[in-house]
């Protein structure tokens, strides 16, 4: 089984390395690849209503995977045996690969992306943390980290670094942030070497990194982060995707990407879950949320779905937006409900508490926060233009 394993990844390894000398040369379009065009709003402000119905139904599945498995009625703990929430986390880096390159297509200053990618994701951070200490203290556990955590402890979640640390998580869905800032380096660093061919650069710098860890885990004997790859690899899979809708790279080569993703991931997943054994995940409940996101992300990309009335819902858009706060705010409200609810209305009590928090947070906190962002970055921006003029003026005198 060992020598099967690797034989397949050497093969792709073999594919890759072509992969990788050809990454970044243009392609020309054809034809038909034409009628898969997608172009970027002109306005920064405008939202797309199908990328936020990917990112509702992402969150919606992390949602449910926290809900039903505490739940003690079989039939919805069972559901959990699908992984939905590993389906969502992944499904939410594939929207993250998508919509980064509409982010910059004004130009990429580092200073303004790094400013706008902090203030997008921190203030609801920090108010999610500032509400489970509330929470914490009017519950009064005992058990609780709150009344054992150490300024280590709360500078180690605030960074999001606490899983490196060995440090105990406040809110256990952080773990994906530090993944998420860490693909904003590799995605603001490879554009500004590369542009828009840093699509082709990071999904097969992705893809021998993936591969290279399988080889690593099977020859030391001790089982890989596979998931965590794999969730900065789908984001550059969401990347590959703009340039083919933007019809900046050709149908096949695109298909090749995804094929060569789908093949990575399930041969990981082999070797993490089935070679290896993981006390509580089995290989079913890590193979099929891989190709089950995938295939829906990729199946609502096309023209024929993504502007159907159901994913150019501007209802189901509004939703949609509120996904961050959803996801970071819902462990609380599961929290709150577990005790002040019956079993049989916690589910209910904890959706309807969920979006009423996540909907003040995003008016309140996540909003203004964007715009400050955005104000700030841009300043940031416009003043190293006015000292980049400077210097040229300097120079021709």
């Amino acid at each position: 089984m060992k020598k099967v394993k690797v034989r397949f990844v050497l093969r792709l390894l073999i594919v890759l390395f072509y992969s990788v000398r050809d990454a970044g040369m243009p392609r020309k379009s054809n034809i038909a690849d034409r009628k898969h065009s997608f172009r970027p709003n002109d306005d920064d402000s405008q939202r797309y209503e199908f990328v936020d119905a990917l990112r509702l139904v992402a969150a919606s599945s992390v949602l449910i995977q926290h809900i039903f498995e505490k739940s003690r009625y079989h039939i919805l703990n069972s559901i959990t045996n699908l992984s939905p929430g590993v389906f969502g986390v992944v499904l939410f880096f594939l929207v993250s690969g998508l919509v980064m390159p509409i982010s910059v297509k004004g130009g990429l200053d580092i200073a303004n992306f790094s400013i706008r990618r902090v203030f997008r994701i921190y203030p609801a951070l920090i108010a999610a943390f500032i509400l489970w200490a509330i929470v914490q203290v009017v519950a009064r556990d005992p058990r609780s980290a709150f009344w054992h955590a150490t300024l280590s402890d709360w500078l180690a979640n605030l960074l999001l670094i606490n899983d490196f640390f060995g440090r105990p998580a406040f809110l256990g869905v952080t773990w994906t942030l530090i993944l998420e800032f860490a693909w904003y380096a590799l995605f603001a660093f490879g554009w500004r070497k590369f542009g828009s061919r840093s699509g082709s650069v990071l999904t097969s710098t992705a893809a021998l990194a993936s591969a290279g860890s399988i080889i690593l885990s099977l020859a030391v004997g001790h089982r890989m982060p596979m998931g965590r790859i794999g969730m900065i690899y789908a984001a550059t899979i969401g990347f590959q995707s703009f340039r083919w809708l933007s019809r900046e790279i050709r149908t096949s080569t695109f298909v090749r990407d995804v094929f060569v993703f789908l093949s990575i991931m399930a041969v990981g997943n082999a070797v993490a879950f089935g070679h290896f054994h993981h006390p509580t995940i089995t290989f079913a409940q890590s193979f099929w949320p891989w190709l089950f996101a995938p295939a829906l992300f990729l199946t609502i990309l096309h023209p024929a779905l993504r502007t159907t009335r159901i994913f150019e819902n501007k209802g189901v858009a509004r939703f949609g937006a509120i996904s961050l706060s959803i996801y970071l705010l819902h462990p609380i409200a599961m929290a709150i409900c577990l005790r002040i609810a019956p079993e049989f209305v916690n589910i209910v009590a904890t959706l309807g508490l969920t979006i009423a928090m996540a909907w003040a947070s995003f008016r309140w906190i996540e909003q203004p926060g964007i715009a400050f962002g955005r104000r700030v970055g841009a300043r940031l921006q416009s003043r190293s233009a006015e000292e980049a003029l400077a210097l040229e003026r300097s120079r021709v005198q």
